[in-house]
């Protein structure tokens, strides 16, 4: 049976609809995740009016993304960046060599910190205090320090996002991410959903990593980040 991919056309909404329905505060045409959870709002339709819904449930000087293409942003909201990036999914992974002279571990309670702060260091503005609650992360150490991370973010039927996908500097090139890679997504098959992610189109090292593992780019997805300043 060919896939519904209907509702990776509008994953922050969809998410926010369906499986993290519990995160989700706003209205019928609007929603979003608490500020510690995810910056993300989801809109049921490419609407910039429905931006004025949201605002009793925003905080001043908060700052979120949207999936660009709304049209004229109303008063109380400035417009940060416009970043360029693509969805791609993975229907089935492909079987690779990997480097497995290390161990993956489930990230706990205890190490939630961490991974808040090497994550802004490599991504910064792309996971909260309390990003973790959305899903499983997964981690490498070295020496008892966390150097390399993947997680889930995005969850909808049938979908979930892999994120978090971050190795620090000076321990890349060694095949951290590719074992991590395969860990989350074998957990989300297994789960029965199919993974999908976002990545700036620009970020071709990252890209051709993904495609190592059979993920395909499926749409390009341009993403705004606003600031409420009202």
């Amino acid at each position: 049976m060919p896939i519904d991919f209907s509702l990776a056309d509008n994953p922050f909404w969809s998410a926010l609809q369906t499986s993290q329905q519990h995160f989700s505060v706003g209205t019928s045409q609007i929603r979003k995740y608490p500020a510690d959870i995810l910056p993300f709002v989801g809109l049921s339709s490419q609407h910039s009016s429905f931006l004025e819904l949201i605002t009793p449930h925003m905080n001043s000087g908060e700052e979120v993304y949207i999936k660009n293409g709304i049209g004229r942003i109303p008063p109380g909201w400035k417009i940060i960046n416009h970043l360029s990036c693509i969805q791609m999914v993975c229907t089935h992974l492909s079987d690779i060599p990997l480097n497995k002279h290390f161990t993956v571990t489930r990230l706990g309670d205890m190490d939630f910190d961490e991974l808040f702060q090497l994550v802004n260091l490599v991504q910064p503005g792309f996971i909260m205090e309390r990003t973790h609650l959305l899903g499983d992360y997964f981690g490498i150490r070295i020496d008892g320090k966390l150097v390399a991370t993947a997680g889930e973010r995005l969850k909808m039927t049938g979908f979930i996002e892999l994120s978090a996908v971050c190795t620090l500097p000076e321990f890349t090139g060694k095949g951290y991410a590719q074992v991590l890679i395969r860990q989350v997504c074998e957990r989300i098959f297994k789960k029965g959903s199919i993974p999908i992610l976002h990545v700036l189109d620009s970020n071709t090292r990252a890209i051709k990593l993904y495609e190592l593992f059979n993920f395909k780019k499926r749409i390009d997805f341009p993403f705004l980040k606003l600031k409420w300043e009202g």
